[in-house]
């Protein structure tokens, strides 16, 4: 399979949607089926916001849902563009803290995201799935090596899937006494450097994407997965634009980011429906 292009979907609909064409169609995808293909039934039937796949080949056996970004509609049936952006580390320490040992089909992950966002938006559009943007960061361990190379080689391979994945840094300073205030960076004990590493970058390259995507008017929602209340300037700058942003979120974390965003999406809620089945 090769990747997709690099750079950014271009729109390819205007302001009255072409209904029953393939809108920023990302290509075929590992499931050996495409579907952003028109299906007839008995094969496939509406469900608000997209699609609900019964057909042998879907993935683990078990129906699957993707957004309807080329099911016919009725004329004047509006069209709505969701790209997904994902802090890797938040999203994926969330689904650990759920202890059900859970993996995560990356695959339908973002299909799954955009047309939740999509419902919350107006539950009778076309849902384009614009694509899912992962970022991530990586240490100097063998594990974080094999993390890097999947990021790279698997996970970025999928279908409008783009990663951006950045070595963590040694930290400069130490940890202070609340006594003498005296700065240690070593074990007393053992004499070991304490300080570990830290990720530097990812929020800001986050929300660079978010803006410069938007600016380009690549999408008309973005899904943000992190609990960081960092992003609240972005989702603040981006809904005066006329851009929704609507939050993945692991209630209660992240609660002040929910307030801000123009929606919410409890993601463990969704789950099965992105769950990987071995």
């Amino acid at each position: 399979m090769t990747k997709p292009a690099t750079s950014p979907p271009t729109k390819t609909h205007s302001a009255s949607p072409s209904h029953g064409k393939n809108v920023d169609r990302p290509g075929p995808t590992t499931l050996g089926y495409d579907p952003f293909q028109p299906i007839k039934p008995p094969l496939a039937y509406r469900s608000k916001g997209g699609l609900i796949l019964s057909t042998p080949g879907a993935p683990n056996g078990a129906p699957a849902f993707y957004p309807s970004v080329c099911v016919n509609e009725p004329a004047g049936t509006p069209s709505i563009r969701v790209r997904v952006f994902v802090d890797f580390w938040n999203f994926q320490l969330s689904i650990n803290a759920l202890k059900e040992n859970f993996k995560v089909d990356w695959s339908t992950l973002g299909h799954c995201l955009a047309a939740a966002a999509g419902r919350i938006v107006d539950a009778n559009a076309h849902i384009a799935y614009q694509g899912m943007n992962v970022y991530g960061s990586y240490g100097t361990s063998d594990t974080d090596t094999g993390l890097r190379k999947w990021a790279e080689h698997t996970l970025a391979r999928f279908p409008g899937v783009q990663v951006e994945m950045a070595p963590r840094r040694r930290r400069r300073r130490g940890f202070v006494c609340p006594s003498c205030h005296r700065e240690t960076t070593d074990c007393p004990n053992c004499g070991k450097d304490m300080r570990g590493s830290e990720e530097k970058g990812v929020d800001t390259r986050i929300a660079t994407a978010m803006i410069s995507l938007a600016w380009v008017d690549n999408y008309d929602v973005a899904v943000l997965v992190s609990s960081d209340r960092d992003f609240v300037p972005v989702v603040e700058f981006l809904e005066t634009k006329g851009i929704k942003v609507v939050h993945g979120a692991f209630p209660p974390q992240g609660s002040g980011l929910s307030q801000k965003c123009w929606g919410a999406i409890a993601v463990p809620n969704i789950r099965d429906l992105f769950r990987r089945v071995p």
